[in-house]
């Protein structure tokens, strides 16, 4: 009995010799170096513009109201290609057919139906936008439900980015090398958060008889963000 439990203390022993041993070594496989995070953003002019036309139309029947609505929606397209903008750059985005309710009567009955035809379109001359909408409201349209602007190509904007952020994260790591006293070694591990493409708010647009629609592009940021790990020497 004396020797069994002998023999239990050793092989306890024994393991907390292990252990404490193991430890220094498994601390010193972790990776030792400084990690830093670069930030950067850059300002571009948009070069391309999203126009957002719609056409709604109402009657009483379902297929009188389809009928009213293809004919100002084929109107106001033929209106934006005769105005300059390619047939590929139009496309719908959206098309419904609902019943208008009457919710004052009980239970609810249809009045009508009421059709939604809405159209995406491309305006890569961006002077033109403006105009574009006043042509559009002319052949017809009368739910313009906004423009947005962007960057058709932003791959040399995002490299430019990317490129400042990787700057500025080994501008941060050798500050913290030589405020601490140490020497900055090689690049461990680059991680990249993903490019950010912030465009301009889009315009809704409110519009008089006889007035031009003024349009401003605005700006549109693209942002970088990297996380670099830098060994000490």
């Amino acid at each position: 009995m004396i020797y069994d439990v002998r023999i239990a203390i050793a092989l306890a022993a024994g393991f907390v010799i292990l252990l404490m041993t193991a430890l220094p070594s498994s601390a010193q496989n972790q990776p030792s170096g400084i990690t830093v995070t670069g930030n950067a953003e850059i300002t571009a002019r948009p070069d391309i513009a999203t126009v957002t036309l719609g056409v709604v139309t109402e009657a009483s029947e379902a297929e009188k109201a389809v009928q009213e609505n293809a004919r100002v929606a084929n109107a106001v397209v033929d209106a934006v290609v005769k105005a300059g903008i390619a047939k590929r750059d139009i496309e719908t985005s959206y098309y419904s057919v609902v019943p208008v309710m009457d919710y004052q009567k009980v239970p609810p009955v249809t009045t009508g139906y009421r059709v939604t035809n809405t159209v995406r379109v491309k305006v890569r001359d961006l002077t033109k936008v403006g105009s574009l909408i006043d042509t559009a409201i002319s052949a017809g349209a009368n739910n313009v439900q906004g423009v947005g602007f962007d960057i058709e190509d932003p791959s040399s904007v995002r490299k430019e980015a990317l490129v400042q952020a990787l700057k500025k994260a080994e501008a941060d790591a050798k500050l913290i090398a030589d405020t601490l006293g140490v020497k900055l070694g090689r690049v461990v591990s680059v991680s990249e958060a993903g490019p950010a493409i912030i465009k301009p708010t889009e315009y809704g647009i409110a519009r008089a008889e006889a007035t031009p629609t003024p349009i401003i592009p605005g700006q549109v940021h693209v942002t970088a963000s990297v996380t670099v790990v830098y060994s000490i020497l």
